[in-house]
């Protein structure tokens, strides 16, 4: 028995290496526009299997199977290079990989695959109508550009396409740009026949100049991580930079996000991360949102909200955590939830440098269906939010129209001497303090004069009347600067802050914007004073992109 047992298990093992044996790697080579000096193509003639007998075109390779290699020249260039991509046989075991090679003559720029046609992607994986499961893809450190020109031309419609439940994806070191969506993941969770992607990954690549979004859709099992986005989007408020249309336990950390739909002026006038449909588990963190001071009231940082009609399925949003996020001068709104339970803001770093902000953190945000969820539970606690000169009669944190047992402590809320003396540190209006698991331990200081708590209590004596913030500060919090882009966005407090040890003990955030342990005297604000071990560590900026 042992002997047959062990027969066979040598057999499986010679299928297995016959089926590793018929993978192939196949070379490519084409000299067209954008292509380095001394290029030299491919022909339909050569076999493709080696860097010295490159094909010109991917359409004279053979049907391709789990395991095969595409490799193109470096320093060469495709156009309008659109590939239909279904293959049965990849899985993420054994996917199909696209990627670059260094060419005799001396290549040494990524590959540029450029699709131009208006009604095309490049990389298609549409299933060819098959509308079956398929996966197993690595596409990276290639150049795909899409042609279209801001105030011109449309370009292609994507560079990469998922559709029909494409599974096990790996994108990175890409340059996308040019495309209506550098990247669109065509994701539909209540769909018939099951449409959704699941586990795609877009990381270390720089996606710029797409003139309706760099990420288009959702996925089951996402991750968006240490991209550089920049320049992305075109029409007032209806562009975003990233735009996710549903996911599940899906990630968007590290990412450096600059330039979003920019008006005439160079102004930002869309929401840059925008999450609508049904999520199911999205932690966004660690994301550095910059945009050009004075950007317009349509610039949002990161919305998560109802965005469809009654006629899609009701929306509703659980499980969202977003944590250590910088964002700077977005015109009108930092941070925006409705629908949101069970969802937590956290440690995150909102600051306006010049005029502009009405909102740091809020609930209300969009018009909601009647069909979609009301949020509940939603925690609020230890950001730090500074508002240099802001517009309008801001609330810096915002709570309106949703249901109840919201948590909202340990947050710290400066507002400049210029900012509007009608600002105020909450706008609670529709809610008593029972409508609260906790409402503690925040600070609001308003340079040169006490700020206004809300439209109710005109400052924070007349709020504890009222049950609110019974251990709330309004005294300055002892910035070491001001900030500004030279200082980073800074918000570090002086040894001497009365912050130090007076966020609200049992229920602030267990780390700080650092992922520092608060311990039992945790601060008010995103930093927790002192040398505490760091718990986690912010992902590093991603090395192998270039800003060019």
């Amino acid at each position: 028995m042992t002997h047959w047992t062990n027969s066979l298990a040598l057999a499986a093992m010679a299928a297995l290496g016959c089926t590793a044996a018929q993978a192939a790697t196949y070379y490519l080579a084409d000299c067209n526009v954008g292509a380095a000096q001394g290029c030299v193509a491919g022909s339909a003639t050569n076999d493709g299997l080696s860097a010295a007998r490159p094909k010109q075109l991917a359409a004279q390779l053979p049907k391709l199977q789990g395991g095969d290699k595409v490799l193109f020249a470096k320093g060469g260039a495709w156009f309008d290079a659109s590939m239909g991509i279904y293959i049965a046989s990849a899985s993420a075991a054994n996917p199909v990989t696209w990627d670059g090679y260094s060419p005799s003559w001396g290549g040494t720029a990524k590959p540029i695959l450029t699709e131009s046609r208006t009604s095309k992607y490049l990389f298609n994986f549409s299933d060819a109508g098959v509308k079956a499961a398929d996966g197993g893809y690595v596409i990276r450190n290639l150049d795909l550009r899409g042609g279209g020109v801001f105030g011109g031309a449309r370009g292609g419609l994507a560079g990469v396409f998922l559709y029909y439940a494409v599974n096990d994806v790996l994108m990175e070191n890409l340059e996308i740009s040019g495309f209506n969506n550098g990247v669109y993941a065509a994701h539909n969770p209540h769909a018939l026949g099951g449409w959704e992607n699941y586990r795609i990954t877009l990381r270390n690549s720089y996606l710029h100049d797409n003139l309706a979004s760099s990420w288009l859709g959702g996925a089951a099992d996402m991750l968006i991580e240490n991209n550089v986005l920049d320049h992305n989007g075109s029409s007032p408020t209806f562009d975003h930079d990233l735009y996710i249309s549903s996911a599940a336990r899906g990630v968007i950390r590290g990412n450096t996000i600059t330039r979003t739909v920019l008006d005439v002026n160079g102004k930002c006038t869309g929401s840059v991360i925008v999450v609508h449909g049904g999520v199911d588990g999205l932690t966004i963190e660690n994301n550095k949102i910059t945009q050009p001071t004075g950007s317009v009231p349509q610039c949002f940082g990161i919305e998560v909200s109802g965005g469809y009609d009654d006629t899609q399925p009701p929306e509703y949003f659980h499980d969202v955590l977003i944590r250590g996020n910088v964002i700077t001068d977005v015109g009108y709104l930092g941070v925006g939830v409705r629908g949101c339970t069970g969802c937590v803001i956290e440690d995150n770093l909102i600051v306006w440098t010049g005029k502009g902000g009405s909102q740091g953190i809020s609930m209300s945000v969009n018009t909601p269906s009647p069909k979609d969820e009301l949020g509940t539970a939603l925690t609020i606690r230890n950001n730090a939010i500074f508002m240099q000169d802001a517009s309008g009669s801001p609330g810096l944190i915002r709570l309106l129209n949703e249901g109840t047992g919201h948590t909202v402590v340990s947050n710290m809320l400066v507002m400049g001497s210029s900012t509007n003396g009608s600002a105020k540190c909450f706008d609670t209006s529709v809610y008593l303090i029972t409508s609260f698991g906790a409402f503690d331990n925040n600070l609001c200081f308003r340079q040169g004069s006490e700020a206004a708590y809300n439209a109710t209590y005109a400052n924070l004596a007349a709020a504890k009347l009222g049950g609110f913030d019974l251990h709330g500060m309004s005294a300055d919090p002892l910035l070491v600067a001001v900030p500004t882009v030279a200082n980073r966005y800074s918000m570090t407090l002086r040894a001497t802050t009365p912050v130090s040890g007076n966020g609200q003990k049992s229920k602030s955030a267990p780390t700080d914007y650092y992922g520092r342990q608060r311990g039992p005297l945790p601060d008010i604000g995103a930093y927790q004073q002192g040398s505490g071990a760091p718990d986690t560590v912010a992902p590093a900026a991603p090395t192998s992109v270039v800003l060019q």
